[in-house]
């Protein structure tokens, strides 16, 4: 194999290495049972990882700092929270979460776990979890 094609794939594939390697290997993917692609369809045995925590309805309700700013997650997943609507996923129905406010970001942790990270659109009433979008090739970044 030579030609333009393979001498403009080839460093292409070199730089994409590292990264399908710890895509692969490393990060667990939550469509596949918060496990590897290499676990789940390479029949590899990797090392045992620390698992997910139980779901927050079988387990008794979190103790928070005083003053600390809670909500209830709505039966559909979301919070109030500033005129907005956040969602933190079904997993949390139900559950007390702690909102921390800090600077123009919102964390919302649930015990001491982060569950959710953003930074709200002041003109969007209802914040949704949405895929990231990958950037295109024409995209201009300021």
């Amino acid at each position: 194999m030579s030609g333009p094609y393979v001498k403009a794939v080839l460093p292409i594939k070199r730089l994409r290495r590292p990264f399908s390697c710890r895509y692969n290997t490393v990060r667990p993917h939550q469509g596949i049972g918060d496990l590897t692609p290499s676990e789940r369809f390479g029949g590899k045995t990797l090392p045992e990882r620390t698992k997910q925590p139980p779901p927050p309805e079988s387990l008794e309700e979190p103790t928070y700092p005083p003053r600390a700013i809670l909500r209830k997650v709505s039966p559909r997943g979301t919070i109030g929270w500033q005129r907005h609507q956040v969602q933190v996923g079904g997993r949390w129905v139900g559950a007390t979460v702690r909102v921390v406010p800090v600077g123009r970001l919102i964390h919302v942790y649930w015990w001491e776990r982060l569950i959710r990270l953003l930074a709200p659109d002041p003109t969007v009433y209802y914040i949704g979890i949405k895929p990231r979008k990958e950037l295109s090739a024409t995209t201009a970044v300021t």
